[in-house]
């Protein structure tokens, strides 16, 4: 079975570590997730396999995308409905309120993450000190938020929003704010992520679907190849630097072949003279500098 990324869409109550260790079952492989997603949540979860494993944090980084569901008037101490119960008012819809409420989320703003959360502080991970009951000041996270479109009243007292969002958003955090704005608080009932950087729900599979591929031997079919999984452009080296690469020192941009424009400080897949994926790299200067090496299957030493 090749390395690469499949696109899982998690279950409900599952953890993204419990689809880690599945997946590890069934094919003895080296596996990892791209970023945790709560238990509560559904959808869109990229499983990095083998060598891809390498690249599971600029998979983390991209833009991701959510459907997400507010109970109005409810808050709770982890800020989604699977807390202890804070506080309750009367929820009132007023449809232009909310459209003007989540106006103002949209673009960067100052996010203070939950306590709920695997954030660690002086060694130990924010929820573990929220079950001991101890709760301490968190710093404020700028985040952006790309698109937060209305999407639907459910009655009495549920909104449905649209996210498209930056790295290190909270949606719990955002619903919590957004509830707030209002006055009358809220919580996060229900979260589906839609997307990931390029992976759609639309083309995910679920677990049990992906075990049957595996006992089938079909796996592969649905296992991405790394160099289609990163949004980074595409460049290919001159033979004479193959040995350059396949040491990983620095390239000069003079022996990048075909498409030569390339910007400071861009994020690149790199490939040797027979398309043989080497590493991610970034420019700097005149060269291109290695980040990730990510040799694919063949022996350097022979070429």
């Amino acid at each position: 079975m090749r390395d690469g990324i499949i696109n899982i869409n998690k279950a409900k109550n599952f953890t993204s570590h419990d689809v880690v260790y599945k997946i590890k079952k069934m094919l003895g492989k080296r596996v990892g997730h791209t970023g945790t997603l709560d238990p509560i949540a559904t959808g869109v979860l990229p499983i990095c396999i083998g060598k891809a494993t390498k690249i599971s944090q600029y998979i983390l980084s991209q833009t991701k995308r959510y459907t997400a569901t507010m109970l109005m008037g409810t808050t709770t101490d982890t800020l989604d409905i699977t807390g202890k119960i804070l506080s309750q008012k009367n929820f009132i819809y007023n449809h232009n309120e909310i459209l003007s409420t989540l106006n103002k989320f949209r673009g960067e703003y100052y996010q203070i993450p939950p306590m709920f959360s695997a954030i660690k502080k002086n060694g130990r991970k924010l929820y573990e000190l929220a079950r001991d009951g101890i709760n301490i000041e968190r710093e404020k996270r700028l985040v952006n938020i790309f698109k937060l479109d209305f999407v639907n009243f459910v009655f009495p007292n549920k909104i449905v929003i649209d996210v498209k969002c930056s790295k290190g958003t909270y949606i719990r955090s955002l619903c919590d704010d957004i509830g707030n704005a209002i006055g009358c608080g809220a919580c996060l009932f229900d979260l589906i992520r839609t997307e990931c950087g390029q992976f759609s729900i639309d083309k995910s599979i679920t677990l049990d679907e992906f075990e049957s591929l595996v006992d089938k031997n079909l796996a592969d079919e649905k296992i991405i190849k790394i160099e289609n999984a990163l949004e980074f452009k595409k460049i290919f080296i001159d033979d004479y630097a193959n040995n350059f690469l396949y040491n990983g020192n620095k390239i000069d941009l003079k022996f990048v072949t075909g498409n030569k424009k390339i910007f400071a400080d861009e994020k690149l897949l790199v490939f040797d003279c027979q398309k043989n994926l080497v590493g991610i790299y970034i420019r700097q200067d005149n060269f291109l500098k290695p980040l990730r090496m990510l040799l694919g299957d063949f022996d350097a030493n022979s070429k």
